[in-house]
């Protein structure tokens, strides 16, 4: 973030991925995008070795996170292209 010069104005969505405790991180993730000039339309922790999501145990954590990252990726575009479309 800190080397990105064109967040000002913009519409983020903040994904920050850890072992299993990222709140300070995605603290200051989010205050680092916010110094930028953006504005956070969402923000979601994934982690590696913490479980996602209780009912998905026995599959793959990384695959897990991937796939949750994905559909909330797909999810912010969605809410964006809806405000979109209504200021337009």
């Amino acid at each position: 973030v800190k080397d990105c010069e064109d967040l000002e104005g913009k519409r983020v969505a903040a994904i920050t991925l850890g072992s299993g405790n990222t709140d300070k991180a995605q603290r200051t993730f989010e205050h680092n995008l916010i110094a930028k000039g953006a504005y956070i339309m969402g923000s979601r922790a994934f982690w590696l070795l913490r479980p996602n999501d209780e009912n998905r145990l026995d599959e793959s954590n990384v695959q897990v996170a991937i796939e949750m990252a994905y559909q909330y990726g797909k999810e912010m575009a969605l809410q964006y292209d809806s405000v979109y479309t209504l200021a337009n």
